[in-house]
């Protein structure tokens, strides 16, 4: 079925792709069709690895969690990404999970087995920086938002309409709009502050004043988050492509996992 292969693609290189080598076809002047690419590293950027210590606060963190949900988020979004938070210093992240906002430890989740790459917005300033710092750190303890999640799975699916290749990208965002507003018109009705993953990020950037998209929250799945990174093609108009940073590693393994 079209809808589930259907993948966005954009004409080219981003304008905000500084840091992504062209092809030797782009190289030479030609245009090439970018898809969606759906792992956790970009074609065309060298991969390397870092520690928790050479992270900034406002860093967002993408990995792709092991649980039954994050495999079922997987599936929905043909993606190697389950899962969304922000860090926030001293080796900590605030994140939406099941049991609610929390406050979380890098060094943990790798303990887990989780794999983890990092992502910056090149703009972010120290004052930007305490200014999401200090939202995030607000939201710990918070419900998570269980019927937004629910209702965003199905959405996850039927949106690949909008997403199929040659479709360019604005009428590709609007599209996903449309169908989000009304896909996601009942969590409207839930008035209780909640936030799942990406919602969490993408409301924590907006509280800070540099919005990652300029769409309600709720359409936004952490494999979106992953897509309006440098070199690859992002489902909706992103302001500035984030750059990434490497894949975290434990601090006592950065000498044998640097793949740089």
């Amino acid at each position: 079925m079209i809808q589930l292969c259907a993948c966005a693609s954009q004409w080219g290189l981003h304008p905000g792709d500084e840091n992504v080598v062209k092809s030797n076809a782009e190289a030479n002047g030609a245009k090439t069709i970018r898809l969606q690419q759906m792992s956790l590293e970009v074609s065309g950027v060298a991969m390397k690895s870092v520690r928790a210590d050479d992270l900034q606060v406002g860093d967002i963190l993408l990995s792709g969690m092991t649980s039954l949900k994050s495999s079922a988020i997987k599936l929905a979004t043909f993606s190697e990404v389950s899962h969304a938070a922000v860090f926030v210093g001293d080796g900590r992240v605030v994140e939406a999970v099941g049991s609610g906002v929390r406050l979380y430890g890098i060094e943990q989740a790798l303990s887990d087995g989780e794999t983890i790459v990092a992502y910056r917005r090149p703009d972010m300033t120290p004052e930007l920086q305490e200014k999401l710092r200090s939202f995030a750190l607000g939201k710990v303890g918070l419900p998570y938002n269980m019927l937004g999640i629910a209702m965003q799975a199905p959405l996850s699916v039927e949106r690949k309409f909008c997403e199929v290749p040659g479709l360019p990208g604005e009428i590709r965002d609007t599209c996903v709009r449309i169908m989000g507003s009304v896909q996601m018109a009942p969590t409207k009705l839930d008035r209780q502050q909640t936030y799942f993953c990406s919602e969490l990020v993408l409301e924590t950037f907006r509280a800070a004043g540099l919005p990652l998209v300029d769409v309600p929250s709720e359409l936004v799945a952490p494999s979106d988050i992953l897509h309006m990174r440098e070199g690859d093609v992002s489902t909706f108009m992103v302001p500035r492509k984030l750059a990434y940073v490497g894949r975290i590693v434990a601090a006592s393994e950065i000498s044998s996992a640097r793949l740089d």
